[in-house]
Order: structure tokens, then sequence, then C-alpha cells
């Protein structure tokens, strides 16, 4: 059996999701295959300097929901 490879996005909101992408072929699983899905996904993202966080559509309206006062 041959071995499996794997990388994964966690949200970093309070939700706990992660996107995982998993691949028999070292090469295919790749950061930018991940972000592509993340924003496929309609993830987004927030630079830091080095830091970036990521987060779910969930935790994007809740944030939203919290900020308006809704």
């Amino acid at each position: 059996m041959s071995e499996l490879f794997s990388r994964f996005l966690a949200c970093d909101g309070e939700c706990g999701t992660k996107i995982e992408l998993t691949s028999r072929d070292k090469k295919d699983v790749v950061d930018g295959m991940l972000d592509s899905c993340a924003e496929v996904l309609g993830w987004t993202t927030r630079d830091y300097g080095k830091q970036t966080e990521v987060y779910c559509p969930f935790c994007q309206k809740r944030a939203r929901r919290i900020v308006d006062g809704r």
C-alpha cells in the first residue's frame, strides 16, 4: 500500500473547521492548491506581517454579527 500525504488549513476562529487535502503523490498536495480550495469555499485570509490568519464563512458571518450588533 502506498503512502498518503496530507496537508490541512484550520480556521483561526472558534469553530475548529479545517480543510484537508490528501493525495498519494506528494507534489499534488502543495500550499497553493490548499489556498485555492479555501478561496473557492469562501474562506478569507488576513495577513499580519509573517503570520496569516484564515477564517471560514461561518466565523466571518459571526464576526460581522458581533461587530454590527445583530
